[in-house]
């Protein structure tokens, strides 16, 4: 499980290195992501980088709710969602604030 402190920017990075998962899910439409908190849905920017069979998320956590949730990332083409391979059902707790 990740932990991120709330009011921190959540980045993570989805590397394939596996040429048979990649094609699983390219070509795609789009790629969405979402993390669940506590029955709070917030979206994730999701921007793919496919010359590098990878995917790069990010999100500002400022209005995250504390505690335990659930990540995931998904292809779309046309009207089929995909999930990502190990992207799935990633376990990720937000914790009190920023400290410097």
């Amino acid at each position: 499980m990740s932990k991120v402190k709330r009011g921190a920017t959540f980045r993570a990075e989805f590397q394939f290195v596996d040429a048979a998962e990649w094609a699983e899910v390219y070509p795609f439409d789009s790629v969405v992501g979402a993390v669940s908190l506590g029955g709070v849905t917030h979206a994730l920017t999701v921007t793919a980088d496919a010359p590098n069979t990878r995917f790069l998320v990010s999100a500002s956590t400022a209005g995250w709710e504390l505690g335990k949730g659930l990540m995931d990332i998904a292809v779309t083409r046309g009207a089929v969602i995909t999930p990502v391979p190990y992207a799935e059902n990633i376990g990720i707790e937000v914790v009190e604030g920023v400290s410097l």
